[in-house]
């Protein structure tokens, strides 16, 4: 079913929703189009199949009349993945947002990033201050604003590189500020130091059928970390993963080099890549893979805990695979 919300929302490069639905973005009169064009006896058929799991929250929460509320929480649906197919299809085959008006004269890499800092000055003198957001693989707002809040940790330090990835389809961010604060132990580095071979790591999620797997590469004096999760395996044209990838120095005891991205996999390719390990050579034959920011510097192993929990936040496995760690 086609929805005048979705094509609005798309069209007008609207932020991403939160969970929970939000009305004050959308025009009145469309919604009010849009609930009339289903039919209740189709909304409770699906509703059957499809039940939220936060459903007497959601009711609690806005008080709405239960038929028309599972309503709206099917139009929410709908956007999230029409606007996760545009996000998908905007990075496979556009330049966006780069090749803007606004952003004519910004200094891109062959690697679709560009410099925080200079962007930060770029929109100060562009009048743009408010617009344009990191690009992230994952469209909530609990992972954009930790990750938002993970890069302070850069506030005050001129020595370090910062790169990141403009997203090509919101345009004026809405900030919430709910974010959850990390905390835990600080991974045992040391320990790390004196490991000689390679270290694998799997896990898995069986509740959310999510695979993540981590990896440490030593070579020579570095240790390079990698890490992936795997998305749960649906009939969808494209799905993507998160994936991170960060440089040890094992004489420095500081990270030298991190960067985030996602991997974008055909649901055959998905399968693929499911039944392979992060470590495995035919695992670098798919290609379709996007940084999403990179940082270059002499980081402290604290900051870098804080930064890769962040990027993975919602993903247990990978938070307590540094408490494990720890000491």
């Amino acid at each position: 079913m086609d929805f005048k919300t979705t094509k609005y929302f798309i069209e007008n490069q609207l932020d991403y929703l939160p969970e929970s639905f939000d009305e004050e973005c959308i025009p009145k009169e469309i919604l009010i189009h849009d609930l009339n064009s289903i039919s209740d006896e189709s909304a409770i058929k699906l509703f059957k199949r499809e039940k939220p799991r936060n459903w007497k929250t959601l009711c609690n929460l806005y008080g709405d009349d239960p038929l028309n509320l599972w309503k709206k929480c099917i139009i929410l649906k709908k956007i999230k993945n029409e606007e996760m197919k545009s996000f998908l299809n905007y990075l496979l085959n556009t330049n966006k947002p780069y090749d803007e008006k606004d952003l004519k004269g910004l200094v891109v890499d062959s690697e679709g990033l560009v410099d925080l800092k200079e962007f930060i000055h770029y929109k100060i003198i562009h009048k743009i201050k408010n617009k344009y957001c990191i690009c992230l693989p994952i469209r909530n707002h609990r992972f954009y604003e930790q990750v938002n809040w993970s890069f302070f940790n850069f506030k005050n330090d001129n020595n370090t590189k910062i790169r990141i990835r403009l997203d090509p389809l919101i345009k004026y961010p809405r900030f919430t500020m709910s974010f959850e604060l990390i905390s835990g132990k600080i991974l045992n580095w040391d320990e790390l130091c004196e490991v000689e071979e390679d270290v694998p790591v799997l896990c898995e999620d069986y509740n959310e059928n999510l695979i993540t797997q981590i990896y440490w590469k030593r070579r020579g004096e570095e240790f390079h970390f990698f890490c992936e999760e795997l998305p749960a395996y649906e009939e969808c044209e494209l799905l993507n993963s998160r994936y991170y990838h960060a440089i040890f120095n094992t004489n420095l005891k500081k990270i030298t080099h991190f960067d985030a991205s996602t991997k974008i996999y055909t649901n055959e390719e998905l399968l693929q890549r499911r039944s392979m390990k992060i470590w495995d050579k035919n695992c670098k034959r798919f290609i379709n893979y996007y940084k999403i920011y990179k940082i270059d510097g002499k980081i402290d192993t604290d900051i870098f805990t804080i930064m890769v929990t962040s990027y993975f936040v919602g993903n247990e496995d990978v938070k307590d695979y540094f408490k494990k760690l720890s000491k």
